[in-house]
């Protein structure tokens, strides 16, 4: 008897393999027949059993609902949370795979390719996300600078010059390249890579030569974002076919909460994904890969990073949508109103935000309108604590700038959708279903719709469209 429930704990734990709801439904069959199925006096799980629920569980915890559009949407799901973790898995580590090299170390490299006194003291560059995906394809992402004071037409004969000078001090260097005026080459040894460069033909500029001191981007980092690219497709797949499983209703249908918010999330994510493919290609085209390259797609969700922010919303209010049980009695036509509400309403809000900040901010300045529109009065210079990609505030303020803008944009093409179902929901059939306060909203909601490209019409509101986007 011990051994029969020692064999029954041990079929259990493995059934976790399956998603709660198999189990619910299956998992009583399946432990009965595997128990029926045991040797007289088994204590543990055949091998055989084991890999075949083990296989059997993650099948299951992978499948998503048949269709066309429940594995596209999971696809894409999937994809963004490969995007985003391996670009929290770059921007966590790159730091410690390419420290900032040490001065006196940089000074030493530079005085043997360059025997002049440096123009001044060194230049501190730590901006990785500038040095990846189109942009320049470096070996680390910071940089100590140092520029020097020649003639530019000695520029010619320096720099082949610092490149004899490191060959014979035992570095590797790249051929001198001449790129549209600029004449360049990379060195690099031991913990070191260097690029020195200048403009020969540059009459105006007062330091013409100058040498760029990096760290050696250590090894391991690209493949450390790939594991966070893994991690994040895996754990997207698994959350989307969660979300799909616990959407579904008996006859096969989803909820239409579930089908709108993760409709509007896929939406927004699809350019967030071509961002990612493009500075991906453009970081395998662009110089050659590099292994800082990796951090190619926290550079391209900073591209986008409204559309990130708002794909990412929808989906958290999909998942939200998911795990709550399914409300009884709440029907589409009801959820539609709400729906299409909350989407004028929104914008509405972000219309009269901007707005009324504008309206602040040209009381603050005692009525200076030229300065506003020209420029001197800059809108993010109200986001707290400075506007930076790392700040909460300054999603807010991407959030609300897509709001605004696509509500003047978008908000007449919502009308295609709002004015049918206030028709359609008015009609005996679906009156009552459809409720009397959620077709009240949605009708004050749609005048929204006509009254904010004429509200932008206006002086006040063309001003404060000029200045916000300035």
């Amino acid at each position: 008897m011990e051994t029969d429930r020692a064999l029954e704990r041990a079929y259990r734990r493995l059934l976790l393999a399956y998603p709660r709801r198999y189990r619910r439904e299956r998992g009583a069959e399946i432990l009965t027949t595997l128990l029926d199925a045991a040797r007289p006096g088994q204590r543990r799980p055949a091998p055989r059993d084991t890999v075949d629920l083990l296989q059997g569980g993650l099948r299951r915890r992978l499948a998503v609902p048949r269709g066309p559009l429940p594995a596209a949407a999971a696809t894409v799901v999937a994809l963004l949370a490969a995007v985003a973790a391996a670009a929290g898995a770059g921007l966590a580590t790159w730091r410690a795979a390419a420290p900032e090299p040490d001065p006196a170390a940089a000074r030493a490299v530079v005085g043997v390719a360059i025997p002049l006194p440096p123009a001044g003291d060194p230049v501190r560059y730590e901006r990785p996300l500038d040095l990846a995906g189109d942009r320049v394809s470096d070996p680390a992402p910071s940089w100590l600078g140092f520029t020097f004071a020649v003639p530019p037409d000695a520029v010619t004969a320096e720099v082949p010059a610092a490149r004899e000078r490191l060959v014979a001090a035992g570095w590797s260097a790249t051929p001198v390249r001449d790129d549209r005026g600029l004449l360049s080459f990379w060195a690099a040894r031991g913990d070191h890579a260097v690029q020195i460069g200048g403009y020969p033909g540059d009459p105006g500029a007062a330091e013409p030569l100058w040498a760029n001191v990096h760290g050696r981007a250590a090894g391991w980092f690209t493949p450390v974002v790939l594991a966070g690219a893994a991690a994040g497709t895996l754990a997207g797949w698994l959350a989307a076919g969660w979300a799909l499983r616990r959407a579904r209703h008996p006859d096969g249908g989803l909820r239409p909460a579930v089908v709108a918010f993760g409709g509007l999330g896929v939406l927004a994510g699809v350019p967030v994904l071509l961002s990612a493919t493009y500075h991906g290609v453009a970081a395998a085209t662009t110089g050659g890969w590099s292994t800082m390259d990796a951090l190619f797609p926290a550079a391209a969700l900073l591209a986008v990073q409204p559309l990130c922010l708002f794909a990412g919303a929808w989906l958290l209010v999909t998942a939200l949508a998911a795990a709550l049980p399914p409300a009884r009695g709440v029907h589409p036509w009801r959820l539609g109103l709400w729906t299409a509400a909350a989407a004028h309403l929104a914008f509405a809000a972000a219309w009269c935000l901007v707005v009324a900040l504008y309206l602040a901010r040209l009381a603050t300045n005692g009525g200076d309108r030229q300065g506003m529109l020209g420029g001197a009065y800059d809108p993010k210079d109200l986001v707290p604590f400075g506007f930076g990609s790392t700040n909460p505030f300054t999603w807010a303020y991407d959030l609300l700038s897509l709001l605004f803008v696509l509500g003047f944009l978008a908000s007449p093409g919502l009308l295609g959708l709002s004015v049918p179902l206030l028709v359609a929901s008015r009609r005996a059939p679906t009156a009552a279903l459809a409720g009397r306060t959620a077709w009240r909203v949605l009708l004050v909601a749609a005048v929204t719709a006509l009254a904010l490209p004429l509200a932008m019409a206006t002086p006040l509101g063309r001003d404060a469209l000029t200045w916000w986007l300035d």
